[in-house]
């Protein structure tokens, strides 16, 4: 019987593998500068500030300036011989036409005075959608260092479980040595040596099974990152600190004054009751005025100044149901954005609430694997000395060891089950980075 060699995955790397490792926080920040999502949510408050830029220009005034070539050609005609009786009273004369070439140019400001809250609504419409967009890009940054803390202390939990089956592929070779010295000094049969090489041949294939998965893990963190997955990225090994304060009633204060998406989701709603209110004043009267001067002649003579002051009032007799229907949308999208506020308060009670259960469940099993480990590596010993000494069986220390290698595993997924439970409480109140909120 032979060791098997476990098998090494080797993938192309646009990095060199010596590259500086990752910490966390490192990881997050490079992610909420690389990740598509965080980028999208950038633009999209781009859009949401310059659509307040165009708002807001309705209550300033506008200048403009133009100029008119005019070609214009007047045609007469003639009038007709007029009788009256035998008599002719009157020749008519020839038709005429005259042409003339005018040029006229003008400057001068529009300015809206009063239409009845509409343009503000729609500037305070604007503006709270803007501050939504605003708290959404901090809401996905949430979202996006929560992703990246999974898939960071996931690959973590990958690497310490391939910990544990080199471990267990080194005790494995252990046991076949032992296994194959009582062999050729007679006292054991040569079934425990083919035992021995059964169970070291599933300990390579737990070996290369745990190598892969790291594999995967680490590609999952580079597309967390924004990163190509073929990139090499090491990370170091780190874990979530714990929270200052548990307290449910502090946590869910700490939520509803820091969850973005909950003041995305309340700044829209404002904005949307703007929006009614603009919707409401649509066919009001618009009070507008212009002031201009303007220059008008012929193109070969002088130009003359002409002031001009108006004082214009705009409405609509009937605008053909527009108001109704403006009103109606408006109506439905605050209904709509007040359905979105209470599903995400739900959200965050329910994310909070189950955070802190699983963090409390993490902590009691961490404590009880840390001495599952203590217990089987005793077990392990004792087993491999009364085999040692024909006081026991093989069938004893693979078992001794098999349980060895489920407590090592129960502990790294209980340290990482405890990660994630604190990181999701910390996403719960929105603060991914501080570790006193």
């Amino acid at each position: 019987a032979k060791p098997m060699v476990p098998f090494k995955i080797v993938l192309p790397s646009e990095e060199d593998s010596s590259t500086e490792s990752l910490d966390l926080v490192d990881a997050i920040v490079r992610a909420w500068e690389n990740e598509p999502d965080v980028l999208e949510a950038a633009g999209t408050l781009r859009i949401r500030e310059g659509s307040v830029v165009t708002q807001r220009s309705a209550l300033n005034p506008r200048i403009s300036a133009g100029s008119t070539y005019s070609h214009v050609t007047t045609n007469s005609a003639g009038g007709g011989t007029v009788i009256v009786g035998n008599q002719v009273i009157g020749a008519g004369s020839n038709g005429s036409s005259n042409t003339s070439d005018r040029l006229s140019h003008r400057i001068g400001f529009d300015q809206l005075l009063f239409d009845f809250g509409r343009t503000r609504n729609l500037i305070l419409e604007a503006d709270l959608l803007q501050q939504a967009s605003a708290a959404n890009l901090l809401s996905v940054k949430n979202d996006v260092a929560l992703n990246v803390k999974e898939q960071f202390y996931r690959l973590i939990l990958a690497q310490r479980l391939v910990e544990v089956s080199e471990n267990d592929l080194a005790n494995r070779q252990k046991q076949l040595s032992l296994s194959r010295a009582l062999y050729e000094a007679g006292e054991m049969a040569p079934g425990d040596v083919v035992r021995s090489q059964a169970a070291l041949s599933n300990s390579v294939v737990s070996l290369n099974q745990a190598n892969l998965e790291t594999e995967v893990a680490r590609q999952d963190l580079n597309v967390s990152l924004g990163l190509s997955p073929l990139t090499f990225v090491a990370v170091k090994e780190s874990s979530e600190p714990d929270l200052p304060n548990k307290d449910l009633a502090y946590l869910l204060e700490k939520a509803r004054e820091q969850r973005p998406d909950l003041l995305s989701s309340q700044r829209t709603v404002k904005a949307r009751k703007a929006g009614l209110g603009a919707a409401y004043a649509l066919n009001k009267p618009e009070l507008s005025t212009f002031t201009g001067v303007t220059y008008q002649g012929t193109l070969d003579g002088v130009q003359y100044p002409t002031l001009t002051a108006q004082l214009n009032l705009t409405f609509d007799v009937y605008d053909g149901g527009a108001r109704a229907g403006a009103v109606t949308t408006a109506e439905g999208a605050l209904e709509v954005s007040l359905a979105q506020l209470k599903r995400t308060e739900l959200q965050v009670e329910q994310l909070l609430s189950r955070a802190l259960i699983q963090l409390a469940t993490a902590e009691e099993n961490v404590a009880s694997a840390r001495d599952g480990v203590e217990s089987a590596n005793e077990g392990v010993r004792i087993e491999e000395g009364r085999y040692r000494v024909a006081l026991g069986t093989l069938t004893d220390v693979l078992a001794a060891q098999a349980a060895l290698v489920q407590s090592q595993t129960n502990l790294a997924t209980s340290l990482n089950a405890l990660n994630l439970a604190r990181a999701r409480a910390r996403y719960s109140v929105a603060a991914p980075l501080e570790e006193n909120f």
